[in-house]
């Protein structure tokens, strides 16, 4: 049995406030995480040998063994007990090392699949805690809708957001995530925010025709915590940053980056602006070829995972 081009959606951190340390180590986050369209594609064949097997467009990349899919379908043989393997094929489409939260999501998916595949019926809850032992994202795209992030990332509260294109830059560099949280320069103390403070999503802004017009109030709302620190450890990241923002453009990271985004009220503004830089960059050598900016991507906003209904509550 194969289940076929299953999807694995990024996140952008609309935005993300790091408000303390534990004494662990670990930071104290607050953040809205939305699903978008960008995904990368996984293709699962059912073996019968118990053998956990991978193969992935961008092998040179990620070992077999350290690979966030390998690790997430052995987690749940060894929680359940099942007998049953699988072959997992990887298209990568996310960026790495971009906060992004590809390698999550690619587990996530693998850990939905897999309960339906070897009919091991976890509940969510339970998929989650599995999750959470692979990285703190994880339990998020398990959660399958947008959601208001605070602890280290496993506190999830469903928040409803309006409706989004965005457009996404990729510097010609990766970020370790291990490396910013590192950094004595972090800031660690932002003061904490409610969930109302974002949630109410619109503002009222005019009226057109008799009609309200309404703003998403995440354009303005917070900052991200980790993006000075970014910049300074990475001036190719900085570079491109501004010179986006030369072009007229507001744009923020996503995440430990390097990846940053605009955003846009429809997907045909997103796609206008995407021509309009490539056309730019072209002409001022100042991505593509002057290796700025690696990739430019439109995509949408998504209001739940597509497989969200996999897996029961």
């Amino acid at each position: 049995m194969t289940l076929y081009d299953l999807p694995a959606p990024a996140k952008l951190n609309l935005f993300l406030h790091i408000i303390g340390q534990r004494s662990d180590g670990y930071h104290m986050l607050q953040s809205v995480f939305r699903l978008i369209s960008l995904s990368d594609s996984i293709t699962i064949d059912l073996r019968r040998d118990a053998v956990i097997s991978r193969q992935s467009n961008r092998e040179d990349q990620v070992q077999e063994q350290e690979d966030l899919v390998v690790k997430a379908a052995r987690l749940l043989q060894k929680a359940t007990g099942t007998h049953l393997g699988a072959h997992i094929s990887v298209t990568k489409r996310i960026p790495m090392g971009a906060g992004l939260g590809g390698g999550s999501s690619d587990a996530a998916t693998v850990l939905l699949a897999l309960n339906r595949l070897w009919r091991t019926g976890l509940k969510r809850a339970a998929l989650s805690e599995l999750g959470l032992v692979i990285g703190a994202d994880v339990p998020f795209f398990l959660g399958g809708q947008n959601a208001f992030v605070q602890g280290i990332g496993q506190e999830l509260d469903p928040i409803d957001i309006s409706d989004a294109s965005y457009l996404l830059l990729k510097p010609k560099v990766s970020v370790a995530t291990a490396r910013v949280f590192a950094a004595p320069d972090l800031t660690r103390d932002t003061e904490p925010v409610k969930m109302l403070d974002f949630s109410g999503c619109d503002r009222f802004v005019g009226s057109s025709d008799g009609h309200s017009v309404k703003e998403p109030l995440h354009r303005g709302f917070g900052r991200n915590d980790m993006e000075p620190v970014v910049k300074q450890m990475f001036p190719e990241v900085r570079q491109a940053m501004d010179w986006v923002v030369e072009q007229g453009y507001q744009v923020r990271m996503s995440g430990s980056g390097s990846c940053f985004f605009a955003e846009f009220g429809s997907p045909e503004e997103a796609e206008l602006a995407k021509g309009s830089l490539v056309a730019k960059m072209q002409d001022t050598n100042q991505g593509f070829d002057g290796a700025l900016i690696k990739e430019v991507l439109a995509c949408d906003g998504w209001r739940k995972h597509p497989l969200r209904h996999w897996v029961d509550d």
